[in-house]
């Protein structure tokens, strides 16, 4: 096992450390992108240790040619979240601007609007409060239900990659090779 800031073997007590490597891993099935969490690199100062069949993993999990989940959930005929919504969600969060969320996503002004209104709709509360542009200028931030319902939404991707990874690796396992050069 590699170090992590002191002994060999030894593994952090800091849960912060632990989560992210356990985001990284599963983010990489999921899809997802983690700028600034490499595994092997440092996060929140402290180096990420891995044992060898861990970081085995993360190897597999790197490769492109590896399945990954798109979940979606269903509440109702238009109710649903999946990982669009929790992307605008988590743009919208990062930017503090459902347009300048949008755009990141090549994603019309007019659309971007219509999920966040189907998104604050669809729950008791809204996810998205959002104030009118003009000369002092718009905005819009994650409302603590927003920031629940994205928390709960990753967690259960989370949990459904990290239940189904054997069975992912063993439907990949059946998959037929194909040439890098179609």
């Amino acid at each position: 096992m590699r170090s992590v800031g002191g002994a060999p073997g030894h593994l952090p007590k800091n849960t912060d450390c632990l989560q992210a490597v356990r985001e990284a891993l599963l983010g990489s099935l999921l899809g997802h992108d983690f700028e600034d969490r490499e595994i092997g690199e440092r996060h929140h100062g402290m180096p990420l240790a891995l044992s060898r069949p861990a970081q085995d993993t993360v190897d597999m999990l790197h490769d492109t040619h590896h399945p990954r989940l798109r979940i979606r959930i269903i509440f109702g005929e238009t109710e649903m979240i999946g990982p669009g919504k929790a992307e605008l969600l988590e743009r919208i969060d990062r930017t503090g601007s459902i347009a300048a969320a949008g755009r990141e996503m090549s994603m019309s002004y007019k659309r971007a609007w219509q999920l966040i209104s189907t998104l604050n709709a669809m729950f008791r509360e809204p996810l998205v409060d959002s104030t009118r542009g003009g000369a002092g200028g718009g905005g819009a931030v994650l409302t603590d239900t927003g920031r629940t319902v994205l928390d709960l939404y990753r967690a259960f991707e989370a949990d459904a990659a990290e239940a189904g990874l054997r069975r992912l690796g063993a439907l990949q396992s059946l998959l037929r090779d194909i040439p890098e050069q179609k």
